[in-house]
Order: C-alpha cells, then structure tokens, then sequence
C-alpha cells in the first residue's frame, strides 16, 4: 500500500491507472482500496470470472472510482480490453504463479505499463505448507511452459523472478524483505519493478485528434493501440492477422443475436442471467458458457433463481446446477421448470442431450465422467467442428445413480442409455463413443452394448481413463481421492508429501485384505509401519471426517464459492466414493472392436501408480487394435485449453479453431 501510496502522490497526470489481475474478493484489495481514497486513483479490478467480480461490486460500491472487468494474465490482453500502454501500476497478489509461461506474462504486463509504469507483486518463492494453505493453493498447476517445467515447483525463487524481470526489461527491480530480513525465511515476497522510465505517454485521443486535422473523416482509425512494437511473422513482416484481431471482443453482440424468450418463465430466468453475466440482454437459445459463462457463475445463478423463483426453489439446489452444466440455456431451464410444476418433480435423472445439431458423420456420443455432468467436455466441444452432430449422455439427478446397486451400477447405466441413444439416432448412423475419466469404462460398455445391437460404432475413445482394481471403504483413502478430484492438494491437506510412500501403505492394506482396503485399514498399516508417510496418516486419521471435508472445501478449486458449501462437498465426496464402488466392482468384457486411448503425460493423479496400471487395464481389455495416443497436461488439464487441441486432434475432431490453440 506504501508503494503504491508514493506513486501515486508523485504521479504527474493526477490520476494513477492501477490494474489489479486476478483480485478475487480477499484480503489484499479490501484492505488497499479504502487506503487509496483520497489518491486520485482509477482503480481496475479484475478477476478471470464474473463471480468474484459480482460480489466484489457489491463490497466495493461506496469506491466509485472502482471499475470491474474480466482478465485473465495467459490470454492476450487486448483481446480482453486491456489497452497497452495505458497502465500506471499492476498489482498481482499471489497470481502470477499461474502463469502458464512467466516470460509470456512479463511480456504482456509490460506492455499493458505506460511509460515508468510499476508492476508490483506478491509472490510465494519456496514449496512449504504455511504458504499452499494461506494462498488456498490448488493443484494442477503443472502446464508449466518456463523453468518450473523441468525443476517440477511451483513457485520461483527470489533470484528466478528478478532474473525474470530483468530479461523482461525491468530498469528497476526491489524486493521486500530483502536478503538477511528476519522475515526472509517464510518464503513470501513482494516485488516491485519499473518499466519503460525512458519513454513519453501518448494519449490514443490526441493521436486521433490530430490525425482527423490531417486526414479526410472515412480515414481516421476507428480505433488505436498504443503498442511498443508491431507484431511480427517468422518471415519478419508485419503480421496482419494478429493486428486485425486486436479489437476487444464484445459479449453484447453476442447475446443480441439470440432469440427472445417465449413467455413470463423465460423473462425472468433471463434476466437473472443478464444479471450475472452483466448484460444487457440473453436469448432462449444461447448457451451460458458462450456468453461468458463458467462454473462458478452458474452456482451464482443457482442461488439467485431459488432465491427469485418460487419453482426454482421446489427443485433441490444440484439438480439445478447439473441441468446448467448439461443443458446451459433459458430454453432448457424453463423446460425443467414446468415439468418440476406440473408434475411436483424434476425430470427424469438420467438424460440425452443435444449438444451440436450438425449433419456430418461420425453422430459424437459423449459420456459423462464421474460427478454425472458434461462439464469436462467444454473446452473439447468448443474445438469440435460445426459440422458434427453431438450428443451426451448425463445424469440430472444424482439420487438415481446412488440408489443404484455399485456392483451393477455401471452396466444398468449403459442399458438406459443404450437405449436413449436407440431411440434419437437413425438405423445405419454411425457413432463416435468418448468417455473421459469414469466416462472412458461407462463409454465402453455403451459401444458393447450398441454392438451387440448392430449399431455402427465407427469409433470408441477413452480420454484419461481407468479402473481402480480395488474396492476403497477406508473414508481417510476416499477422501484422498476425493481431494484429487476437487484438485485440492493431498499435502496441503496433510497427507504423504511422498507418493510411494502412499502407495506402500494401500500394498500393505491390500495385504491384509485382498481386493479392497477396508474401513481404517490405512490407519492400521500406518501403525505398523511408523515411516514418514505413515505418521501423515495417523495424523489425519486422529481428526474426524468432517473436519478433513471442511480442510478439503477450504482448499478445493472452487474454495470460498458457493460450489465449496459444506453440504455440496459431503454431497459431491458421497457420489465420489459411489463411483469408488461402482468402477472397482464393475466386471467389464472385453471390447472386440478398435479402440482409442488417450493418455496424458503429466504426473497429477487420482491414486498412486495410476499412469501406469491405466495403459496395462486398456491393453488387456480391447480385443481389437488399441491405439495410444499421448497428450500433454496431467488428468485435469488435459481437457483444458491449451492442451485439449492435441486431444481434438487424437480424436479426429480438430478443426481450424484447435490447430490455432483457441
């Protein structure tokens, strides 16, 4: 706050521009905001999700020199409405440790810095517990495309940021505390580092002033970036293409093209979206996460529709939220809505959904993963050509998959989409069957079962798929997965810091019990064993089940949002370990066509040695060719961009659009 205090009290342009990336709603912009009254400050708060900008709004709305936006630090900026060259200050606390590639970022911040611009950081500089759980540090972070790719770390040192800076082009770099400080040992610094002192501001108005004193109306540029450089091709000529594609993207165009809603019911679940997706209008037919849409915002408009909506209200708060995620339009909703109305219930549990109406051969059949949603397959439909047709398979309810019997769950599953899938597809259309996850087992016994029904399966393919050959009633075992699913680090959360040392304490618990590690059989062979990993385990196991599932929210992705609530993650860890159940006692047969498996090359996983035992499972269960394809990410991000363009391509499904990386 001093830093940015001084700036500003010597900022010669009396207003100080600051940038804050990746806000959220914490501790470090609530307190800094109201220090900077009386500063003469244009203050930009951002966040990637309108979420926290939401609720960031309504914290801040006495600061009305407070602007929101969205922006996320690995996209370009200009393509967000970030204008270079137009930024006093940049402040990030504890966000660049995101960066896919720091030398990337440092580059886009410092271009976003106008002349003498200051970027100001908090950063962790060392792996240790106290800064993961202080920073809800969540796992994934692994797509590393810097220095941490080959070191495996998260965070940089002191000396790799400020080496960083200064290849950036940093003329001045501090750092607080600084080398022999008391506080230098916890692993937690701030960085400041001036950009461009050498440089004059100028100002896009004056430009266009002065250009329409020297030029006719229909010549004077519409718009004009301040950049520090054109953009160049391999060839060293001006790359036009990116210069066409920096006019910032407009989601109210968007949402215009859309149809109007039909009646009172569509209103006003429009104009809920319209409300937390800050625009101006929402068709029937758009589909949320194309507006702007993410997970966190859906749980957002969960809430408000059942506060708003006496029929929303009926309906449990996940039915709702699954329906966003599978179907995400007003259209769909409304439908859910009437039927819950008429009939004092939601529809069926069990769905097949329409998801892109092209013509083009292979029919795409998406299989949901293990949570029952479609959510995984977003950012992959998004790479899918316009020309396929698309359907998936999802759970509404999840009260249908639990009521199921584990041990016959997943091919009483397959039977019931087998035959949805008959009825909405025509005799002799061929079928393209993907499963991701539990999706990948589920989606094989689909293509069975079509088989055996002579349906043309033109081609099955698993994504990151596998089978726990196990049973897992031990809740301190579950909930370790479950934390992986939740991509909440297991260390954080205080379990084995050393993965084989995990997995000798699962050996020695199947020792014991051949086929499943029995109801507190990771705390006995922890008393037997006495190593490291085995006192995390006598640790964790000493506290109850709910105070791990509260350490689980607290540190989860989703941690602090309406996604985290106690009830929905004791809900979402009871249909994890279902699935546990139903995966580890499912008696599959082997799959006499060709099959597809996609495997990712990263190292996060649900269980240890999973990479390894997933291809062997694979191998032995296709009769026909087994092709192996490696993508890169680990089992989350694989699916995420820019990592789900290889996937589209292994599949046969990538356009233009994914071998662009959009």
């Amino acid at each position: 706050c001093a830093i940015i205090q001084h700036i500003a009290s010597h900022q010669n342009s009396g207003t100080t521009r600051l940038l804050e990336a990746g806000a959220g709603v914490g501790g470090t912009s609530m307190d800094l905001i109201p220090q900077l009254d009386s500063y003469g400050v244009d203050y930009r708060f951002t966040d990637v999700s309108q979420y926290f900008l939401n609720e960031a709004e309504r914290r801040l709305a006495s600061f009305p020199w407070v602007r929101f936006g969205i922006f996320d630090i690995n996209i370009d900026h200009l393509s967000q409405g970030i204008e270079p060259n137009a930024t006093d200050v940049i402040l990030c606390a504890n966000v660049l440790h995101n960066s896919r590639s720091v030398v990337d970022v440092l580059g886009r911040l410092q271009e976003i810095l106008g002349p003498g611009g200051w970027l100001i950081f908090i950063e962790a500089t060392k792996d240790s517990y106290q800064i993961m759980s202080s920073m809800e540090f969540k796992e994934g972070l692994t797509d590393f495309e810097d220095c941490r790719r080959d070191l495996d770390t998260t965070f940089l040192t002191c000396a790799q940021w400020e080496s960083y800076l200064w290849d950036a082009g940093a003329t001045t770099v501090l750092r607080f505390p600084g080398d022999g400080h008391p506080m230098s040992g916890v692993g937690q610094h701030v960085f400041a580092a001036q950009f461009k002192p050498d440089r004059k501001p100028i100002s896009p108005s004056e430009l266009r002033q002065h250009a329409a004193e020297l030029l006719p109306e229909y010549m004077v540029p519409a718009e004009i970036h301040v950049l520090d450089a054109l953009p160049i091709t391999e060839n060293g000529k001006i790359d036009r293409k990116k210069l066409a594609g920096f006019a910032p993207q407009r989601r109210d165009s968007v949402a215009s093209k859309g149809a109007a809603p039909k009646d009172d019911l569509e209103r006003e679940i429009a104009a809920v979206w319209a409300s937390v997706l800050r625009l101006d209008f929402v068709g029937t037919d758009q589909n949320f996460f194309e507006l702007g849409g993410d997970s966190l915002l859906v749980a957002q408009v969960v809430g408000r529709l059942r506060e708003r909506l006496p029929r929303a209200a009926t309906l449990e708060w996940d039915v709702l939220l699954r329906r966003l995620l599978n179907e995400p339009t007003v259209g769909s909703l409304a439908t859910l809505l009437r039927s819950a109305e008429a009939r004092g219930q939601g529809d069926s549990g069990l769905a097949l959904i329409e998801m892109k109406r092209g013509r083009g051969a292979p029919t795409l059949v998406f299989v949901h993963d293990g949570s029952g949603t479609l959510a995984p397959y977003r950012s992959l439909l998004d790479a899918v050509g316009d020309e396929h047709r698309a359907l998936g398979v999802a759970i509404q309810d999840p009260a249908v998959f639990l009521s199921k019997d584990p041990t016959t769950a997943i091919c009483d599953l397959a039977q019931r989409y087998v035959d949805q899938i008959a009825t909405s597809t025509k005799q002799g259309e061929r079928l393209h069957i993907i499963g991701y996850c539990l999706g990948g087992l589920l989606a094989t016994e689909i293509a069975r079962q079509l088989a055996d029904r002579k349906t043309a399966i033109e081609r099955l393919s698993v994504i990151s798929s596998y089978r726990v050959p196990f049973m897992i009633e031990d809740d301190v075992l579950a909930e370790y997965v479950f934390a992986r699913v939740m991509q909440a680090d297991p260390f954080a959360l205080g379990y084995p810091s050393d993965e084989a040392g995990m997995q000798r304490l699962i050996t020695n618990a199947l020792e014991q019990s051949p086929g499943r590690v029995a109801m507190n059989a990771l705390e006995t062979a922890a008393g037997s064993m006495r190593d490291e990993a085995s006192l995390a385990i006598l640790n964790l196991a000493r506290k109850s089940q709910e105070e791990r599932l509260d350490a689980i929210g607290r540190l989860m992705r989703h941690a602090g949002t309406d996604l985290a609530s106690p009830e929905r993650v004791r809900a979402q860890y009871n249909l994890i370990k279902h699935s546990l159940a139903a995966v580890a006692q499912h008696e599959a047969r082997s799959y006499q066509g060709d099959m597809v498996f996609i495997r990712q090359t990263g190292e996060v996983q649900v269980l240890p040695g999973m990479h390894e035992d997933m291809t062997s499972y694979w191998t032995q269960l296709c009769a026909g060719r087994l092709q192996t394809v490696d993508v890169p990410g680990d089992h989350f991000s694989c699916m995420a961009t820019p990592n789900v363009a290889a996937v589209a391509a292994a599949l046969g499904l990538d356009d233009q659009r994914a071998r662009d990386g959009k």
